[in-house]
């Protein structure tokens, strides 16, 4: 019989840069490139406050686990929960769901009046009584 390995860590990145994984570095070079775009163009007071809130998104983006979810799909689950309605609001559709088959229900009298037999003088007289 064959002996095959199982797979282990799969929900763990590999890691291409000592301790850094793939996703972790192109995020931050692209933090890093956006930044220095931005020193080029702005001043140093203005790219100072820009430039750590955008460098301080980018490390958050890489690093940050919230719950074991990475704070990328954290971020666009909550901008999700944001731009959708909240408000849920029952609407009857037109079709008609019949949750149990009804059947009728035969219901047996015991009644000692039904086994009871008219004879025709008895039978003259309920008619009688029935015209009236």
């Amino acid at each position: 019989m064959a002996t095959f390995q199982v797979p282990q860590f799969i929900d763990i990145e590999d890691k291409i840069i000592g301790p850094i994984s793939l996703r972790q570095f192109l995020i931050l070079v692209g933090t890093a490139a956006i930044v220095f775009l931005l020193f080029k163009v702005l001043q140093v007071w203005l790219w100072i406050i820009v430039g750590g809130s955008i460098g301080a998104l980018g490390m958050a983006l890489a690093f940050l686990k919230i719950n074991g979810q990475n704070f990328s799909r954290v971020a666009v689950n909550f901008l999700k929960y944001m731009i959708n309605p909240r408000l849920y609001v029952w609407q009857r559709s037109g079709e008609k769901k019949v949750l149990l088959k009804q059947t009728p229900i035969k219901i047996e009298k015991k009644d000692d009046l039904s086994k009871k037999r008219l004879n025709a003088s008895e039978l003259e007289e309920m008619a009688k009584k029935l015209d009236q």
